[in-house]
């Protein structure tokens, strides 16, 4: 977009275009499960169950209303699954959007040659006469986009097979993406914990009843004639399951639980549909619903960037944000004041679900707690406090311009004994708090011994309106037999001595800017260092500089 449009127009284009590409998608997704429940006979009221428990109680929650290629990536894989189901026709654009899937996710082919091969097998069974046809379908419509992949790589990198993570620009991300396959290596215990067990981002602690997917499938292969399947949706999500605990970073940055693992959840869920829809059975999907839908809420009105040193991001990192009224939701630009009457509309639905659930399955009301108290439970038993955490939340304050939460975590940090005056100093700046920058660099340097720190303190008195103060610390500093400063402070000295009439102590100052040390600085510095030599006032920007 132009530089020259206003900030809240590019966001409202951006948040537009985050809908179209990821938001509207994930509705038609939602769409076509349902279609497929129906097909395999599952009732419509149960289908409206397992579609809203993937909808809201999994992670394509949050990455459907962020500019991640996973949800697009799920979209396109169920979708090209249905119309592999299809004519000849059909079949084609099947293959079709399974190669652009690899367009958009590069580890989708681990599912889509499962989901293709599936289909080639079957059709090959049948004995058709146009049996070979349907499958020359399906792998042509996949070679279209597999070639304009390889066009592009011979393009950019000089080789069709040289692919983009093999030339990213943090040398850190091109090792990890060079061990192994691409980054895909052993299988290690540390990621089956991370990635599906624990509370910071484990699939299983924040989806528990995905777990009850694998019964649901059992059940289906023994009673049920989609038996094959439901066979090739247990294999390709065990084998994209597999993916998730192989890749080396499987950590996959500060993110909303393990977003590698999206393009599978579709498959995974539909398996519900083998389970008894009995009231017990409803009791556990609805308290493990209702634990996953308040948990993945309060990330996505929150923050969905969640730092490694969270270990239980609902009470460490999601409520800490909520109370200081972090609330950054894609809705910002439809909504701009509405922000806490959204949350407040559905914490409100939250609540009137779980009434109703507890009105119809009152029986089996234990059992509904149970499973909607256990996470909450294991959340709080997890959480304990660090400094690492402290800081880490600072600088997500300070991200969403919430500057006294950051204040208060970097404040916390003294009970450590690690109090950071440097943090605390540059977020003072940050928002013109000058008088503060003047006492926190007080505080680091009670005694005087670090001449930086006074001459920052000198800085903060001196843009906070107190020269006096200012010439007086001054003066105390240049009676100090210290190492020659740095010419920045040097500048600031003069500069601020000259401004209070105090010409001895302005000159004091310029004479020690001497040729030795100005060449050793930039050619903008020693031209402002001469200027001040020479009497003449600096400007604003220029003494910033």
């Amino acid at each position: 977009l132009p530089d020259a449009l206003p900030i809240s127009t590019v966001q409202y284009f951006r948040s537009i275009g985050r809908w179209c590409v990821v938001t509207f998608p994930t509705g038609l997704l939602c769409y076509l499960m349902f279609g497929f429940l129906l097909g395999w006979g599952v009732k419509e009221a149960f289908s409206v169950v397992i579609v809203l428990l993937y909808a809201f109680c999994t992670p394509a929650m949050p990455y459907s209303v962020m500019l991640y290629g996973h949800q697009l990536a799920a979209v396109l894989l169920f979708a090209a699954w249905m119309l592999l189901q299809g004519n000849l026709a059909r079949k084609f654009w099947g293959g079709f959007l399974l190669g652009l899937s690899l367009l958009v996710e590069y580890p989708t082919p681990i599912l889509g040659s499962i989901l293709a091969l599936s289909v080639m097998i079957r059709v090959l069974r049948k004995k058709e006469p146009s049996r070979i046809l349907k499958v020359g379908a399906i792998i042509l419509g996949g070679l279209i986009p597999l070639a304009l992949l390889l066009w592009y790589n011979a393009a950019l990198f000089g080789s069709p097979f040289s692919l983009s993570y093999s030339h990213k620009f943090e040398a850190h991300f091109r090792e990890v993406h060079s061990t192994g396959f691409f980054g895909i290596f052993l299988p290690s215990l540390k990621a089956v914990w991370v990635i599906l067990l624990s509370p910071r981002k484990g699939l299983f602690f924040l989806s528990p009843f995905l777990v009850l997917s694998f019964w649901g499938g059992y059940r289906l292969i023994k009673k049920s004639e989609h038996r094959w399947e439901v066979l090739t949706f247990l294999i390709a999500s065990c084998c994209y399951l597999l993916f998730g605990i192989s890749f080396v970073d499987f950590e996959a940055g500060w993110t909303f639980g393990p977003r590698h693992l999206v393009p599978m959840l579709p498959f995974l869920t539909v398996l519900l549909a083998g389970l008894p829809q009995e009231k017990w059975v409803f009791s556990f999907l609805g308290g493990f619903g209702a634990w996953s839908w308040f948990h993945y809420t309060l990330g996505s009105l929150t923050s969905s960037h969640i730092p490694f040193s969270f270990d239980s991001p609902l009470v460490e990192f999601f409520l800490p944000l909520l109370r200081q009224g972090v609330i950054g939701t894609p809705l910002d630009m439809f909504l701009p004041e509405g922000n806490y009457l959204l949350l407040g509309s559905i914490l409100l639905a939250w609540m009137g679900g779980i009434i109703v659930f507890i009105r119809r399955f009152h029986p089996w009301l234990l059992l509904f707690f149970i499973a909607l108290s256990t996470p909450i439970a294991l959340n709080y038993v997890s959480a304990r406090e660090t400094s690492e955490k402290h800081r880490d939340l600072a600088k997500v304050f300070t991200f969403h311009d919430q500057y006294p939460g950051a204040e208060i975590e970097l404040n916390a940090l003294r009970k450590f004994g690690e109090p950071p005056y440097v943090e605390l100093v540059q977020l003072a700046a940050h928002q013109g708090a000058w008088d503060r920058v003047a006492l926190y660099a007080h505080e680091a340097n009670p005694e005087n011994k670090f001449p930086r720190w006074g001459y920052t303190q000198v800085y903060g008195l001196w843009r906070g309106g107190h020269l006096e103060k200012a010439l007086l610390e001054l003066e105390t500093l240049a009676r100090q037999p210290s190492t020659a400063p740095l010419l920045p402070v040097l500048l600031l000295g003069t500069h601020v001595a000259r401004e209070g009439h105090q010409e001895s102590l302005a000159q004091g100052y310029a004479s020690r800017i001497h040729s030795e040390l100005l060449g050793a600085v930039p050619e903008e510095v020693r031209e402002l260092a001469m200027k001040v030599k020479k009497g003449m006032p600096l400007e604003p920007q220029e003494l910033s500089s």
